[in-house]
Formats: structure tokens, sequence, C-alpha cells
């Protein structure tokens, strides 16, 4: 009886012992297909700047096990743009008070061009200046204007775009740092290469997110003003003047030997006309002697 219970409950030590191991190396086999995508990220990034939370987040407890909350930048990216056409008295000289005003406000110019067309003188300017000095730049070039013809502004909220694209940006890092651990686990060249793709793969999503985030803050920082205004040009009417006596006589000359020209070339044109009469006057001229002959003989 002794043995039995002895040989039961070494049994069952066994069974609890391997049950344990088996869990454990469960919660060591991580496989390469359980690492979530940015996609499965909680929205969250990590922007270098103020750390921030949602109102509607809650305090995360730092003995609660979990991936760390990445905090959220909700700083407005707005792009500003206007587009301002006018008539002025005197281009070049708005154009240099453009310019000036240009420097002043920190903005710069990024496109000018100067045309000449008939009867106007035409000037295009792209302007970017900063977004806390748009409106005032804006109100300054309008009071160049002698007759303003349009004047648009507009905006648009990228927030939402420059939010998603960070969070996208801070989940695929937090992907590729787990990667890199990966690949000092790796045993054999063939999951080296494997994770080294993995990691290129993300580096390069991570490089396009991040030029269309700077792109956003450069657009947002600046805001653009596409210029155009113009000068009218008078217009001069030059008045007719009488030729000279010596003029007449030369153009007199010279018209006269272009109606002889024009004559000569006209009579060669009519070229078969003067033939069919000259063989049209011989065939006359035969038959009249034909007939004459014919006279002499019956006298």
């Amino acid at each position: 009886m002794k043995t039995c219970i002895m040989v039961a409950a070494l049994a069952t030590g066994i069974l609890f012992s391997c049950q344990r191991r088996q869990e454990n190396f469960k919660a060591q086999d991580i496989s390469f297909n359980n690492i979530s995508s940015p996609s499965e990220s909680s929205g969250l990034v990590y922007t270098g700047e103020e750390e921030t939370r949602t109102p509607d987040q809650p305090k995360q407890d730092p003995s609660a096990k979990g991936p760390v909350p990445i905090p959220v930048d909700y700083s407005k990216q707005i792009i500003r743009n206007a587009k301002i056409s006018f008539e002025v008295k005197n281009a070049r000289s708005v154009s240099a008070a453009v310019n000036e005003a240009v420097r002043a406000s920190g903005g710069y110019i990024a496109s000018a061009n100067e045309v000449q067309l008939a009867g106007e003188i035409k000037h295009e300017m792209t302007i970017r200046v900063p977004r806390e000095k748009f409106d005032e730049l804006l109100t300054r070039i309008s009071g160049y204007a002698d007759t303003l013809l349009q004047k648009k502004v507009s905006s648009e909220d990228v927030t939402a775009e420059y939010i998603d694209t960070k969070a996208r940006i801070s989940a695929k890092e937090k992907v590729k740092e787990r990667y890199y651990d990966f690949l000092k686990q790796a045993k054999n060249i063939e999951e080296v290469l494997k994770v080294q793709s993995e990691i290129g793969s993300l580096q390069e999503d991570i490089e396009v997110a991040s030029g269309r985030v700077n792109y956003i803050r450069h657009r947002a920082a600046f805001s653009t003003i596409i210029l155009s205004f113009f000068e009218q040009l008078p217009v001069t009417v030059e008045q007719p003047q009488a030729p000279g006596f010596w003029k007449e006589i030369a153009m007199a000359c010279m018209e006269g030997w272009e109606m002889i020209r024009i004559v000569m070339v006209g009579l060669v044109k009519i070229w078969p006309v003067w033939l069919a009469a000259i063989l049209l006057w011989g065939l006359l001229k035969r038959r009249k002697s034909v007939l004459r002959t014919a006279n002499h003989k019956i006298d």
C-alpha cells in the first residue's frame, strides 16, 4: 500500500514538473510572425518635444504589464495659402517694395518672373512667409494695389495626417528595435537574412514617412502667397508723314516699272493664245496664197 502511494506521488511530481517546463518554453518561444505591425500600434507617437496625453487616455500604472504608451503631439498643422492679383502704376517700384516687405517678415521668394507683353509689364511671384507673419504681409502687399482684381485666402488642416504619420513612424521604430533583438539571437544565415530584409523594409517605410512629416511641418510653418501684378504701358500712335517731292518721283518710277513688269509677265502667261494666233494667221495666209494661185490659172 505504501509503495502504491509513493509511486502515485512520484508520478504526480513528474507531471507537474513537465507542465511547468512546457509553460516556460512557450513563454520564451517568440515567433517572428507574432510581431505587432504598425497598424496594431496604439496610435500614439513620440515627437521629441513636450510629451502630452489625450484627455480620454487613463493614467498608466507603472507596475502594470504591457506596452508603454507613446505620447501624442497634438499641435495644429495648418497650411495657409493666398492668391492675390492687382494693377499698379509702377511695376518695378512695387516689385522692390514687395521684396523688402518679404525680407522684413522673415520670408523668402521661392520664384519670380517678369515679362513684358504687348501693352503691359507683368510680375509673378511665389512667396513663402512664416505663418505668424502671413496676415501682416498679405495686408501690406494688398496696400500696394491701385486696382485690386483678386484676393483669395484658403486654409488646410493636415493635423490628422501629421499625427497619424508620426504614429506610424514610432510604431515601425519599435518593431525595428525588436527585429534587432531577434538578429542577435539568430542561429543561422537564413534567419539573419530574413531579419535583415525585414529591417530594410521597415527602414525604407520610416524614411518615406519621415519625409512626409518634414514636408507637412515646412508647409505648415511657412504659408504661401501667389502674387501677380501688372502695369499698363501707354500706347503711342504714330501719325503718317507726307512724302517729299523726290520721294514721290522715286515712288512713281517704281510704280511705273511695277506696271511694266506686271504687263510683261501677263503677256508671257498667255503664250498659248499667242501660239494659236500665229497658227491661225499662218493657215489664213496659206489659204489666201492657194486662192491667188488658182485665180491665176483660171485667167
